[in-house]
């Protein structure tokens, strides 16, 4: 029984201290300027869109994402990129699954493949950049049957 007790109490301070980590990376990211600010909002709104979204609100988002690349702090061959860029392939993914427009979806892969250029062969993270191209590309193929 105490044993249990102190791997409830370890895995409360193991929580408790990620939770801590990223609290204070998100308020460092945000004292970095506007433009990384815009990136947090903007790629934490899909999450919101998930439960109570609408079109507007995703529109906003892309417009956010969109915005945010292109005055990125990190120069377009910097792999940390590849993020900002993946938030917004995945916004224009999840529009087009509400429109069924196919320039949100040629958007979103030709996004995907250059978020996948800058994650070469070999790092941990490339897998993610694989797997949002591929959905992609899987909509893609299902919308021309």
């Amino acid at each position: 029984m105490e044993q249990n007790s102190e791997q409830q109490e370890q895995s409360h301070r193991h929580r408790s201290h990620t939770l801590r980590r990223v609290i204070n990376r998100a308020a460092s990211t945000l004292r970095k300027g506007l433009i990384a600010t815009l990136l947090l909002l903007a790629g934490m709104q899909p999450l919101y869109l998930y439960a109570e979204g609408t079109e507007e609100d995703l529109d906003e988002s892309i417009a956010l994402l969109t915005e945010a690349t292109r005055h990125s702090r990190f120069p377009p061959e910097d792999p940390r990129h590849s993020y900002q860029l993946h938030f917004l392939g995945d916004a224009l993914l999840r529009r087009y699954r509400r429109t069924g427009s196919k320039n949100d979806l040629e958007k979103s892969i030709q996004v995907n493949r250059e978020a996948l250029a800058l994650r070469p062969f070999g790092q941990p993270e490339r897998g993610m950049f694989l797997n949002n191209l591929g959905v992609a590309l899987e909509r893609r193929y299902d919308s021309k049957r």
